[in-house]
């Protein structure tokens, strides 16, 4: 008896406040376009996304869509995400990971001018800013170098360049 009045109330609150089924259904939405991110289902994330427009959680959406195609993003585009959501975690999270893009691809006049607006620079991104240094022949970076060398027990892939030499 208790169970099914249970369900009454929350069938009751449900359908006088139909924003509550609302923002579940979001939330829900939200959970579904990680794990299309994750599982890199473009298609479906693109469908969820159109559906989460004006959700408060949408730049992470956006963010997911980017993600997926970040290494053959245009400049313009990511840099477009950076400041229309500058100063948020998530905007910090795509520079990250643009930067290693960049890194990769040894891009270095780009990689320079956004690492600078980098808050909180993991290793492997301090070591690509070492090689982007050392590509431009600055004399420094093996002084520079030197703290990582005896910090790190295993260092990042981007560091073995400059710990190399």
């Amino acid at each position: 008896m208790k169970f099914r009045c249970a369900i009454l109330v929350v069938l009751i609150h449900l359908f006088l406040n139909p924003a509550v089924a609302l923002a579940q259904t979001a939330d829900e939405q939200f959970l579904a376009a990680r794990d299309a991110a994750r599982a890199g289902d473009r298609a479906r994330l693109e469908r969820l996304a159109s559906a989460l427009q004006g959700y408060e959680l949408e730049p992470y959406v956006e963010y997911w869509q980017l993600l997926l195609d970040l290494k053959d993003s245009e400049p313009g585009t990511v840099g477009a995400f950076l400041a229309r959501h500058e100063n948020t975690y998530v905007a910090e999270k795509l520079r990250a990971d643009w930067l290693r893009q960049l890194g990769r691809k040894q891009q270095w006049a780009t990689f320079d001018a956004e690492y600078l607006r980098l808050v909180q620079p993991d290793q492997d991104l301090a070591c690509y800013a070492l090689q982007s240094r050392q590509a431009q022949g600055d004399a420094s970076v093996l002084d520079a170098a030197l703290p990582l060398w005896l910090t790190l027990l295993e260092p990042p892939e981007p560091c073995y360049p400059v710990l190399k030499r």
